[in-house]
Order: C-alpha cells, then structure tokens, then sequence
C-alpha cells in the first residue's frame, strides 16, 4: 500500500476508512526530543492543536536501529522504537501523514519500517558563500522531515574559515564565521530533531584561509606543509572541533584536491616525511601520494584519539592504501583517485557521494529529480574527464561496506555572486527539490514506489515542508 510518505515504509496496512486528528503526545522520558520536535513541526503547519485521539510514542526492545512501528486507531496512535533515531523516525512519519490533511488527520494505519542504509546524508558547503546561521538551522528541518540522518557541513575551504578557534584567533574569517554560542545552539537545535551533524575540517588542500593567517606554521605554498609544526596546529584544531560537536559520531577531514607535488620541493616536508619513515625517491608521483597517504592517516588518528570515527574523500591512490587505515571511512565520488571497485577490494567502508547525480553546484549545475529518483547506493556514473569509468554507469555488487549515500550542495559559483542572497535561495530550492530522491534511496536500497507514485508524494510533500520555512 502507497501512503504519501517519503521515504516509503516497508510494511503498511489500512486498518479501515477511518480518519484521525493527532492530539496530545506522551512520550517515555528516553524520546521527549522526539515528541518535542513534533510538537513544534505540528504547531508550525496548523497552529495551536488542542483536541485528537492521544499519542503515545513508547519504547519497545528488539526494533532494529532507527526503526519503529506506528499504530493508529480509533482509540489512540502508538509509537514505538527502541532508539532515539527510531522514535525520531517513527514522528516524522506521523507528520508526514498529518500534513496530507488540510484539517491534520491521519488515517487508521499500521506501519512497520527501517532503514537500509546508516548513513543518509546531506553536505552543504559553508565555507564558499556565507550562510546565516538561521538558514543552516533550516536544513536541519528539512533533513528531519525526510528522514536524513546526517548534516555534513563543510565549514572550511580556501575562501573562509567559517569556525571558532580560540587557539589560533586568526584562523576565523572576519565577518564570516559563527561562534562558540552559534555553534552551541546549531548543535542542541539538530540533536532535538534527531539529526547528527558531520563538521569538516578540509586539507591539506584548499586550505587558502590557513595560510593568510598562520604562514608561519601551514606555510606560504598552497598546500598544508608536512611538517611537525602543522601536525601538532591541526591536531589542536581537531581537538577543538571535536569539543564544540560533542554528539558528532564522525569528523571529515578532507584529503583530495591538493597539489601535493609541491610537498617534494619543500626541505621540511622531505625531511619530517623521512623522519615518519616514508622514501621520497625517484618516483615524484608515488613518492608525494605516500606522503597525502600518511597526512589523512595522521589526521585520522587525531580523530580517533577523540573516539570519533573519521571520514575522508576518495582523494589518494590505490598504490598507497596500505598506509590509510580502514577505521576511516571513504567518500567515493570522483572514481579518478581509485575506483569504488579499488576501495571495496581494499576494504574501506564505503559512502556514495557520486558526482552524477549527486553533486548541485547552483544556481545551475545539477540533476534532474527524475534522475536523482533513478540512482541507487551502489550505482556510480563518473565524470571526472581522466576517470578510467568516465561516462560508465556501473552499479557494484551490493554490500555490507557500502553503508549509504549523500546529495552534495557546493557553492563553487557563490563564491563572487553579485547577489548572495538570490543564491542561496537558488540553492536552498534545488537542494529541497533533490533532497527527497535521496531520502527515498538510501532509506530503501531496494525501490519501493516508481516515480510517478513518488512525483506524488514529492508535490504533497514539497508544501507542508514549505510551511516550515
């Protein structure tokens, strides 16, 4: 049975033509956030609800990890998971269901559902274009009402700084960073709504910023030195992005698009490098692809120091991934660096960040919903013009190491924009198009509607989140 929900549930069954009008919700202690947050959403769709049959959102043992059931009859609607991630689920269906009603009513329904994949995600580049605080808290809204599970903020590139550091005050970019507080308040605001933030610290590239503040310890070149002196800056920078994002599983550190040729012609770089035990010979190529090998293991182990897990881009060659631990998680995105064949063979845990079609570039480079609608988390269509893949789509062999998928907003054309403000509308109407395709995916591996029926859904849906703006 189709309901007008995104993503689709796996089990759903009418318990009769009857409608009801969610009331009040009692919630164990263990999911307030939950029932918090549907609250806020209901009330911000239609007001002040005083009446309805009684919710009760409980805790069931045994539920698999953010999964739920939902019951609604006439005598009540009842909740339950067995995680904060499942309950979370388990409301955001129930708003889904009540904002298909111009008067909030549900119908009777039993629902039983899961999600395939852990990692569902959104990125939303901070660093090139400036976004205020209150529209970054908007995408928290719009990933909790599709079920996505991750915010990954790219909150450093070569045109700002956007974070707080009070070991290295300069480092923040003037007039385009937030604060201790702001972070403070992004960080309570995205764990009541059940969605967990992925901050990213990106080098030893694209690291401009670094270098206009702190020529001293990252140099004067256009890359991250490797040198002791930079190691032990970035591992106090880890350490402070780690304890402004305390509820942070993951912490993404970079690693591609750096010329790290220029590391070969630096004397600190070669000697700390042979200091570290890695040979910089005759083979420049091999030699400098050692070297990232060893900047993203360094960095890895900054954050697994803090017991998170680290995350990095598909950025270094297969011929060095002996050197790159497989407690880092690996976007695969360009299959230029290595193929996604290359990282399954070698082991990685695996997210799908493929550029086509995942990657939004606005005001006008993306795909169409229909197209986002057509992937899937093992399906890859390279672009890159010196990927061995290019213009192939290929669907690898399903797998537990790939363990979901992610839309990607970059604000490469945002960067001198004469109106920053039309952008990111630009921006936010593309992502909020796309963001449901991707939701659909990486929830349910396996497709459960075609799209007409979730071209639907998508229209019904597209204005109650309107309404939440």
């Amino acid at each position: 049975m189709k309901l007008n929900l995104i993503p689709q549930p796996k089990k759903a069954e009418l318990l009769g033509h009857v409608f009801l009008r969610p009331g009040a919700v009692t919630a164990d202690a263990f999911f307030e956030s939950a029932a918090e947050t549907f609250m806020d959403f209901r009330a911000r769709l239609f007001g002040a609800v005083s009446d309805g049959v009684p919710v009760t959102l409980l805790r069931k043992e045994g539920l698999p990890r953010g999964g739920y059931t939902l019951d609604s009859r006439i005598s009540g609607i009842t909740l339950a998971a067995s995680d904060p991630e499942g309950a979370m689920n388990a409301v955001v269906t129930l708003l889904q269901l009540t904002a298909g009603s111009e008067t909030g009513e549900i119908p009777a329904v039993r629902i039983e559902d899961a999600p395939d994949s852990a990692y569902r995600g959104l990125l939303v580049d901070l660093a090139r274009i400036w976004h205020p605080l209150d529209l970054v808290l908007r995408y928290v809204d719009l990933c909790a009402f599709y079920k996505i599970s991750t915010l990954h903020l790219h909150f450093t590139d070569s045109e700002s700084f956007t974070l707080p550091s009070e070991a290295f005050p300069l480092l923040p970019s003037e007039g385009r960073h937030y604060t201790k507080e702001e972070i403070g308040a992004l960080v309570s605001y995205a764990k009541k709504r059940g969605v967990t933030l992925m901050p990213e610290l990106e080098c030893p590239g694209h690291c401009n910023q670094f270098i206009r503040a702190y020529p001293e310890i990252f140099g004067t070149g256009t890359i991250i030195p490797f040198t002791a002196e930079a190691f032990a800056a970035l591992d106090t920078l880890v350490g402070e992005i780690a304890a402004l994002f305390p509820d942070s599983p993951r912490i993404h550190v970079g690693g591609d698009e750096a010329n790290i040729a220029e590391w070969l012609s630096d004397e600190k770089s070669v000697a700390y490098a042979a200091a570290c035990g890695i040979p910089v010979d005759g083979d420049a190529r091999l030699s400098s692809e050692r070297l990232l090998a060893l900047f993203v293991k360094k960095l890895s182990d900054m954050v697994l120091a803090r017991g998170r897990t680290p995350v990095a881009w598909e950025g270094f060659a297969k011929e060095v991934n002996d050197l790159v631990p497989r407690t880092t998680e690996i976007f695969s995105w360009e299959n230029y660096y290595q193929t996604t064949y290359d990282l399954i063979e070698a082991g990685y845990t695996l997210i799908n960040g493929t550029w086509n079609p995942n990657y939004i570039v606005a005001p006008d480079i993306c795909w169409s919903v229909r197209e986002c609608f057509d992937w899937n988390i093992f399906n890859f269509r390279p672009i890159h013009k010196d990927s061995p893949l290019k213009g192939i789509s290929f669907t690898v062999p399903t797998t537990d190491k790939m363990i979901g998928g992610q839309l990607l907003s970059w604000g490469d054309k945002g960067v001198d924009c004469s109106d920053p403000e039309a952008h990111l509308e630009s921006e936010w109407r593309l992502v909020a198009d796309r963001l449901p395709a991707t939701a659909e995916n990486v929830w349910n591996t396996e497709k459960r509607v075609i799209f007409a029926e979730f071209e639907e859904s998508h229209k019904f849906l597209t204005g109650a989140m309107e309404k939440l703006r």
